[in-house]
C-alpha cells in the first residue's frame, strides 16, 4: 500500500469515527452523504408504520375474505333448499295428478319460505 492510500484509509477512518461519536455518518450514494440519527430514527419509524398498516390492512383483508366466504355458502345453502323445496312440491302435485301454472308455484314457495 503506498503511503497516500494509508493515510487516505486512516483519515477516512478517523473522521467516520468522529461522526458516529456526533450522531452523523456517512452513507454511500453518489459520493458522501451526511445523514443525521434523527434521520435514521424518522426513516425507521416510517419504515415500522409501514409494516404495521400493511399487516393491519392484509389482516382487514383476510377478515373480510372470510366474512364473504361465508355469504356465499349461506348463498349456496339458501338456494339449495328453495330448489329442494320446489323438487319436492313439484313431486306431491305429481302424485296427485295436479297441475300449476309457474307462478302459483313460485307463490307456494314464497310463503312456504315465509318471503309473504
Amino acid at each position: 500500500m503506498t503511503k497516500c492510500l494509508r493515510t487516505s484509509i486512516f483519515v477516512f477512518i478517523k473522521m467516520q469515527s468522529r461522526l458516529f461519536r456526533t450522531g452523523v455518518r456517512l452513507v454511500p450514494s453518489r459520493g458522501f452523504v451526511m445523514e443525521s440519527i434523527r434521520d435514521i430514527l424518522k426513516r425507521k419509524e416510517l419504515a415500522e408504520e409501514d409494516i404495521y398498516m400493511s399487516k393491519k390492512d392484509k389482516e382487514a383483508i383476510r377478515k373480510q375474505m372470510e366474512k364473504l366466504k361465508q355469504q356465499e355458502m349461506e348463498m349456496q345453502e339458501e338456494l339449495r333448499v328453495k330448489d329442494e323445496d320446489r323438487r319436492k312440491l313439484i313431486q306431491i302435485l305429481r302424485e296427485n295428478n295436479a297441475r300449476l301454472p309457474d307462478h302459483t308455484i313460485e307463490s307456494i314457495l314464497k310463503w312456504k319460505s315465509g318471503e309473504i
